[in-house]
């Protein structure tokens, strides 16, 4: 009975030694639970990390993508620009040549008109050649005769700013293209047509005709003419005249020269 109870001691022992060398050590619960929170923290931390790895990849693709856009609409400007000086270029030669054109004719015009003396031309008078049109001689005439008619009583540089208005409005795109069609644009020089058969304009007329044909403009460029006393561009009565929305540009004598 003792060897068997003895025998048994022995095989429990022996179990409990082979138990102990097969299986691993227990590792403490606290040191389980730290490294398991290290292992999550590690993988929060490579997520973060992915993400902002990601966002950053997504601004550098945007940035350049806005950069080439901006490039591309600037050369897009670039071009209009280009094509607008074009533009004006082609404008501004073909003014200066039209302008060039139409000096030739108004000097072809006074120097046949100082050959035929100071005597009016009559309406079946010989003509001039004019690059922009033909100037008829009578036309000259016409011109002295409106001098007459709106600036007879004026001084002599008032008379030749008149003139010179009447053949501003020739050179302009929004005015008729010739002396007479100026004089008888409708609603212009409205008593034009009942006074020019009557008016017999002097030398002093007929030479400021020529000069302002010859390029002289004391109105600097002026498009329009009137009696400030008959428009007066001061108080309430200014509001709504045409004339006082004007630009002035000389005043000779009584009269106010504007475009």
């Amino acid at each position: 009975m003792a060897g068997v109870l003895l025998w048994s001691f022995s095989a429990l022992a022996s179990v409990h030694d082979v138990q102990a060398r097969s299986s691993p050590p227990l590792v403490p619960r606290p040191a389980l639970r730290a490294e398991v929170e290290r292992q999550k923290l590690l993988e929060r931390e490579a997520q973060e990390a992915a993400r902002i790895e990601q966002r950053h990849k997504f601004a550098l693709g945007r940035a350049m993508w806005q950069a080439r856009w901006e490039e591309r609409a600037r050369q897009e400007r670039l071009a209009r620009l280009r094509q607008q000086e074009e533009a004006r270029r082609k404008e501004e030669a073909r003014r200066r040549e039209e302008a060039k054109r139409r000096e030739q004719a108004r000097r072809e015009a006074v120097a046949k008109a100082e050959k035929a003396g100071s005597q009016p031309a009559s309406r079946t008078g010989a003509r001039a050649a004019s690059a922009g049109g033909e100037i008829l001689l009578d036309e000259l005439e016409l011109l002295a005769r409106m001098v007459e008619i709106e600036a007879g009583s004026e001084p002599y540089e008032g008379k030749v700013a008149v003139a010179a208005v009447i053949l501003n409005r020739v050179r302009s795109p929004r005015f008729p293209d010739s002396v007479r069609a100026v004089i008888f644009q409708p609603g212009q020089f409205p008593t034009a047509a009942e006074k020019l058969p009557r008016v017999r304009p002097g030398s002093s007329e007929r030479r400021a005709a020529r000069e302002a044909l010859a390029g002289q403009d004391p109105s600097k460029g002026a498009l329009y003419f009137y009696n400030p006393a008959r428009h007066p561009c001061e108080g309430d009565g200014a509001r709504g005249d045409f004339f006082c929305s004007l630009k002035v540009t000389a005043r000779i004598g009584n009269h106010v020269f504007a475009r």
